[in-house]
This record gives structure tokens, C-alpha cells and sequence, in this order.
């Protein structure tokens, strides 16, 4: 018989789970570098809307929001130059560094610009960046490098701090520390002002209007009551409608410009449609080379040589010509002659001489129930399994003789 071909390397399930396995976490690292930026935390210490910290102004939009106001976070820097753009666009630079991204700014605009000036610097936590470990006032040359940007005219100066403020006819409470920031000269409409200066103003002939002081807006200066209360006041009166336009917090100047790249398109629609049927393919191909993995197995020769091969062929062909009972006879007298040898007696012997003495020992053995060790009838053998069952008694009365041997 042919020898049986040598087992799998390893099991197809086990293929198919490390193909999967294998596809899943490659696909996974390219969308998760794909949508980095967008995971990251955004939120460390500065002056831009993600920023928790005393001068972020996360808590203002928070709290626009909260008060049913849509606020966005814009990390389109498109909307600077969008003309056409109905919404209030909301700029928090962080000092005269930021004096490039105020000119790149379209103020001839359909839609509202706030620009919030700055007037403390910070440094930000070496144990926690969402944090700054210390501020300090900016300085007025700073401040009006970046004013000057908008209009050449508009001037800024650091008061002592006021305890309240002018608002459509009206003083309204407001606490400020050290220093209040005001405009003190330039084409600006006041709104809200103290006795020296403008604190919230529209710049003439445009849409942008002007916070001087952001204690209006910080997460510092919101933790005043009185402080949150103008700001909201501001916002709902004088800036825009709430149901008409939505407020985008502008954090393209912190480096938060989103960017758009062929590796994040191939995961949105419509690409991703394609992309799954990559993945897909993908899959197949990988479970087709694990199917086919490891060394192919040599071709067995033509023709073998060898015992086993002589006694295999042998019994095929005694197999095909359907004649294995014929054997059975055979096989008996070729036991009893092994089993004759096997107790010592000579191999000379004929039939005649080992059939007397062979009856001799049957008449002196037993088995272990007693019974009389008889050779299994030949007679009674008619198919190949009848032969296996043959064997395998003659075999037991084979050691059924020796066991009885002194």
C-alpha cells in the first residue's frame, strides 16, 4: 500500500485566523495614520479654543454652546480669505508671532470676524502641557504690532483695572486683574468702553469687530459671574443671531489645519467602498498562500524497491485476484512449523513427524480457561476480514503453546 502523504504544516483554521489577523492590523495602522491628527489630544496650554488652561478659551465655547449658540472648531484655514462664508469666524492670536495669519485675513467679508487680542503670555508645564505654570502681561508694543496689522490707526494701552464698564447706556460690573486692555485711538465703533478706551468695538467700514481685553473670553476671566455675563450679553446683542449662523472658533494659527491627503481619502466615502474590497482581496490572496504554505512533497517514484515494498505488492496483488482466503491454509502450517521451532525441535522434520508431535503438545496445553489449544479451522476462512480474524487467533494460540512450555 502507497504510504500516506505527510500531515499539514499547520490547520486551515489556523491559517485562515492568522490571514485575518494579519489584514486587520495592517489596514488598522494606515487608518490610525490616516486619522492622527484627529486623535490626538488637542488639549495643551495656549490661547485657542481646545486649550483648557487659564488662557484657552475651550470654557467660553463650552459655554456659547451651551446657551444654544452652534459653535464650531475650525480647522479649515480656507475660512480666513472666504468672502462668501455667513458665519462669525473667531481669531485668538497669541501675540505678534501670529501678525502673518491677521493679513492673510479677508476683512472685506459677508459673514462676522471677532479677534480677540492677547495680553498675558504663559509657559506651559513641563509636568502637565495642558497647563501653564506661570503668565505675564504682554508687552503694549506687542500687543499693538498685531492691532496694527488690521489698521494702522488703531492704538492699544494697559489701564489700571476698571470695575465696570459702559454697555448700551448702562454700567455693568466686570473684574479684570491688574490691567484693563482698552483701544485708545483708530476708526473703532465702540460698544462696550470704559472712561479711556474702547474694550469691545466694531472697526469702521468693516464686519470685524475687536475684544481688547480677553478676560471677556478666557477660561481666567470667565470665572468671574460678572465677566461671563457680558460676554454672553455681547455675543447675543451685538454680534450675530443665533439661529441664523453658527460661531467657528479659527485654530488653524495654533497649527491645528487639517489638511486633506490621499491616505485619509482612500477611508472616506467615496473611496472606502473601494477600499473594503482591497481589504478583501486582500484576505483571499493571503488565505490562498497559506492554503499553499510550507514545502511541496517530492513525487513519488515509478517503480520502489525495498521489503515493505515487495510485501505491499505482494499483498495487492493478492487483493486484486480476491484469493486472500485461499491463504489461510498456508498461513496455519507456517505457524505451527514456527511454533515446533520456537519449542526446540528440529527443523528437519517432515509433515508426518511435526503433525504427531504438534498433537502431542495440543494434548498437554490449555488455555487459561482451561479448554484444550486447538489451531483455528482454516476451513472457515472465506473473506479478507475473515483472514485478519484468522491471523490474529492463531497468533494467541501461537503464545498459548509457548506459555505452556517447561
Amino acid at each position: 500500500m502507497s504510504e500516506t502523504a505527510s500531515s499539514a504544516l499547520i490547520s486551515l483554521r489556523t491559517a485562515l485566523i492568522i490571514v485575518i489577523i494579519g489584514v486587520l492590523s495592517f489596514s488598522s495602522l494606515f487608518v490610525l495614520l490616516a486619522f492622527a491628527p484627529d486623535l490626538q489630544d488637542k488639549n495643551y496650554a495656549g490661547p485657542h479654543a481646545y486649550s483648557k488652561s487659564a488662557l484657552g478659551y475651550n470654557f467660553s465655547a463650552e459655554l456659547l454652546k451651551e446657551t444654544g449658540f452652534d459653535v464650531r472648531m475650525s480647522r479649515n484655514p480656507d475660512l480666513l480669505q472666504d468672502v462668501d462664508d455667513d458665519n462669525l469666524l473667531v481669531l485668538t492670536p497669541g501675540g505678534d508671532y501670529h501678525s502673518d495669519d491677521l493679513e492673510a485675513l479677508e476683512t472685506n467679508r459677508y459673514g462676522l470676524v471677532l479677534i480677540v487680542l492677547p495680553k498675558r503670555m504663559g509657559l506651559t508645564s513641563f509636568t502637565d502641557r495642558r497647563r501653564q505654570s506661570n503668565t505675564e502681561l504682554l508687552p503694549t508694543a506687542d500687543v499693538q504690532r498685531l492691532l496694527s496689522v488690521i489698521d494702522a490707526d488703531l492704538k492699544v494701552s494697559q489701564i489700571p483695572a476698571v470695575s465696570s464698564l459702559s454697555f448700551d447706556g448702562e454700567d455693568w460690573p466686570v473684574q479684570f486683574q491688574e490691567v484693563t486692555q482698552v483701544i485708545t485711538d483708530g476708526p473703532v465703533l465702540n460698544i462696550l468702553s470704559s472712561s479711556e478706551g474702547t474694550v469691545f468695538g466694531r472697526v469702521s467700514g468693516t464686519n470685524v469687530f475687536i475684544l481688547s481685553d480677553p478676560e471677556l473670553m478666557n477660561t481666567h476671566g470667565l470665572s468671574s459671574l460678572d465677566n461671563s455675563v457680558v460676554m454672553l450679553e455681547l455675543f447675543d446683542a451685538h454680534v450675530y443671531s443665533k439661529d441664523d449662523v453658527a460661531i467657528n472658533f479659527d485654530t488653524t494659527i495654533h497649527g491645528f489645519e487639517r489638511t486633506r491627503n490621499l491616505l485619509r481619502l482612500v477611508f472616506e466615502p467615496p473611496l472606502l467602498g473601494a477600499t473594503l474590497f482591497a481589504f478583501a482581496t486582500a484576505i483571499l490572496l493571503g488565505w490562498t498562500a497559506f492554503v499553499r504554505f510550507g514545502k511541496l512533497p517530492n513525487p513519488e517514484p515509478a517503480l520502489k524497491a525495498g521489503r515493505t515494498t515487495l510485501i505491499n505488492s505482494t499483498a495487492g496483488l493478492f487483493s486484486q485476484t480476491q484469493r486472500e482466503a485461499g491463504l489461510a491454509a498456508d498461513y496455519g502450517k507456517l505457524v505451527e512449523r514456527q511454533t515446533i521451532n520456537d519449542l526446540g525441535y528440529s527443523e528437519d522434520m517432515n509433515s508426518a513427524q511435526t503433525d504427531r508431535i504438534l498433537q502431542q503438545l495440543i494434548n498437554t496445553r490449555s488455555d487459561d480457561a482451561g479448554k484444550a489449544v486447538t489451531p483455528p479451522d482454516a476451513s472457515s476462512v472465506k473473506t479478507s476480514g475473515q483472514l485478519v480474524n484468522f491471523a490474529k487467533a492463531y497468533h494467541q494460540w501461537k503464545r498459548n503453546m509457548k506459555n505452556g512450555a517447561e
